[in-house]
């Protein structure tokens, strides 16, 4: 079964093509502490990358968390055992 909603007026969408990469390292350039918005973010390769096992309900003063918990985050972004 499928749900078909349809639009009153036409949306345009912009579509990108998927890109697949094999990495072997992830380098985390910054950690960065948001504690007004309760986020903790890292810099990879440029990239911002929220890291939801220690933002929102999950979130902790920085002196809470260790290198051990980013990294944790960060494998766990990238669906990484």
């Amino acid at each position: 079964m499928s749900l078909k909603i349809t639009l009153t007026t036409p949306k345009v969408i912009v579509k990108q093509p998927e890109v697949t990469e094999t990495i072997t390292e992830v380098v985390i350039d910054r950690i960065v502490d948001i504690p007004a918005q309760k986020k903790v973010a890292a810099f990879i390769g440029g990239e911002r990358i929220e890291l939801d096992a220690l933002s929102g309900d999950n979130y902790d003063s920085p002196s809470e968390w260790t290198n051990a918990d980013v990294v944790t985050a960060v494998k766990a972004h990238f669906g990484i055992a």
